[in-house]
Order: structure tokens, then sequence, then C-alpha cells
């Protein structure tokens, strides 16, 4: 809350101790982990880190609408990455980039097939 413009930095959720939300909507005052990546995205990154995000979502979603094959599969394969993101643990999490990344380049290869 304290910067919303320029966030606290990469993984600062971890190492946040104390959190004052004055008991309304959990009793502990410690937050772990947001489980959504727009929230860790705004607390990280702040509001241009949110900017951005947005910016680059577009730019993705642009990019695969004017693709010519494999429309479908890009496009799927998006808005499972979100899904995931949207209840995960962390955005950072090296087995779901790990998933993301080999999905993409199977894909990419079985264009050239």
């Amino acid at each position: 809350m304290s910067k919303p413009i320029i966030g606290h930095g990469i993984d600062v959720a971890r190492d946040i101790k104390d959190f004052k939300n004055d008991g309304k909507f959990q009793k502990s005052n410690r937050i772990l982990h947001p489980h959504n990546f727009a929230i860790q995205i705004w607390l990280e990154l702040g509001a241009i880190g949110a900017v951005l995000f947005s910016t680059l979502l577009s730019i993705i979603i642009y990019t695969i609408s004017k693709l010519k094959t494999h429309r479908s599969l890009y496009l799927s394969t998006l808005i499972t990455a979100l899904c995931f993101y949207s209840f995960s643990y962390s955005l950072w999490q090296s087995w779901l980039l790990g998933t993301i990344f080999i999905t993409l380049t199977f894909i990419t290869f079985s264009k050239k097939i």
C-alpha cells in the first residue's frame, strides 16, 4: 500500500512480515503470497508494471489474432496459462513457466513439420 506506483520488487510477497489488515479479511497479519497474478504484479511492480503487463498481454493477443495457422493452439495456451496464473502460488513458478515454454515449443515445431 505504500508504493502503489513503482511496487516493492520481485518476489516481495514472501518477505512481507507485517501486513496491516486490522483483521478485516483474515486474522493473521501475514499474507504469504497473493494467489493471483494481477495482485502479484501490482504488489511487486506497481502501477507501472500493471500497465506494462497489460500492454504485453495486448501485444500477445494482437499477434495471435494475426497468425495464419495454429491460432487456436496459441490462444488456448494463453487462456490456460492465465487460468493457472489466476489461482497459482506465484507468477514465477519454474514448473509452470517451463510447461508453457515446452508447449509453445511443441506448437512452433509442429508448424514446421
